[in-house]
């Protein structure tokens, strides 16, 4: 009983954190730099959105960024990811955002809950949602990293580094639309998953072969 209620909890906490969380990311940003210091781009991010970003000592580096009016979570993300970096935050308003290296932040893995509003399983046979995030996990290759499905509470529990989780989230947002459970979900919205599917995975070959080279 004591399991369920803590469950129950952690749902309803991830809920109100996605609605957050979307509502967040769709304030708009514009940048434009040149071979500009990685913290230098994040702390005039920072002060664009009236967030706190706090970054990892570790990173480092040069990006040149031309951003015009897109969501501050997409530009965070990509600016992240040109250093081989990824962000993740603990409170629901997105208010205190934290930025690590990959690296880092792999060898630290929590286990949350992702809520499912409308898609749910086929009765029978293989759910190719399920399918698509253990493959994003598994292409990763870090031990100990899996994702399963709870049918009672209509959610993902997901064991993983937070910029996976993060990934997931974004993943699981572009199917969980309303329409019939039985539907096969529309063949632009699947080619769209497909598409952020081949781009992780290129990103994570990457960032293997960089943490690799600096061993």
């Amino acid at each position: 009983m004591g399991t369920r209620l803590l469950l129950a909890g952690c749902i309803l906490l991830a809920t109100l954190q996605l609605e957050a969380q979307q509502g967040e990311a769709s304030e708009l940003v514009t940048m434009e730099f040149a071979d500009a210091d990685i913290r230098v781009v994040l702390d005039l991010l920072a002060r664009q959105v009236d967030r706190n970003i706090v970054i990892h000592p570790d990173v480092q580096g040069k990006v040149s960024v031309n951003i015009l009016q897109v969501p501050w979570l997409d530009a965070l993300s990509a600016i992240a990811e040109s250093v081989g970096c990824v962000f993740f935050s603990h409170d629901a308003e997105m208010t205190l955002v934290r930025v690590v290296p990959a690296a880092v932040d792999r060898s630290v893995q929590v286990l949350e809950v992702i809520p499912l509003r409308h898609r749910r399983p086929p009765p029978d046979g293989d759910w190719e949602l399920l399918c698509d995030l253990r493959t994003i996990l598994d292409t990763g290759g870090v031990p100990g990293e899996c994702v399963a499905y709870d049918a009672p509470s209509s959610s993902f529990i997901v064991n993983a580094s937070r910029g996976r989780i993060q990934q997931l989230r974004e993943l699981v947002g572009i199917l969980d639309q309303p329409q019939a459970a039985q539907d096969e979900p529309p063949a632009d919205v699947v080619a769209a998953l497909r598409r952020q599917i081949a781009v992780f995975a290129e990103e994570l070959a990457t960032l293997r072969a960089l943490v690799e080279s600096r061993d």
